[in-house]
């Protein structure tokens, strides 16, 4: 299996609001909803085999240089095969490279699978968000990735 991420170019938004639609029935995004995220402080990629796009992630940064993740998603056919993983991994790797200082996150309170990962890498869960999503609640979870900051 040879992967790839790469940055999400507008040509790639079709699969991707397709994949949207499966894997969140409930609440989409859409077309204009990726184009509207497009700013500097965005970063988009795409996971692909074979040229092919399996997957998606997105993550924010502050001007306090904290990291948001929006989204993981991997198309269902492929999921439990520890592509999320790889997601996870890219996106904590690239908040290192820009030196955040920690990453945040929202999680389905239902989502068991997603809340199994995200504590496998560190997250602790920081807040319970009532009624966040459409179908119900969340858990807002974060990871700190420099303890010993210095502010010279």
């Amino acid at each position: 299996m040879t992967l790839t991420i790469r940055r999400m170019k507008n040509d790639d938004l079709n699969i991707v609001t397709e994949i949207e639609k499966v894997v969140w029935p409930d609440d989409p995004w859409t077309h204009e909803d990726f184009i509207d995220s497009n700013n500097p402080w965005c970063y988009c990629w795409v996971l692909e085999e074979k040229n092919e796009l399996i997957g998606y992630s997105m993550q924010y940064f502050d001007s306090d240089m904290t990291s948001h993740i929006a989204n993981i998603c991997i198309k269902p056919e492929r999921q439990r095969q520890g592509l999320g993983k790889i997601m996870l991994n890219h996106l904590i790797y690239i908040a290192r490279l820009l030196k955040a200082i920690s990453i945040s996150l929202e999680v389905n309170a239902t989502n068991s699978k997603a809340l199994h990962l995200y504590k496998a890498f560190g997250f602790e869960i920081i807040d319970f968000l009532k009624d966040y999503y459409p179908t119900g609640d969340a858990y807002k979870m974060k990871l700190h990735l420099l303890t010993n900051r210095c502010d010279v």
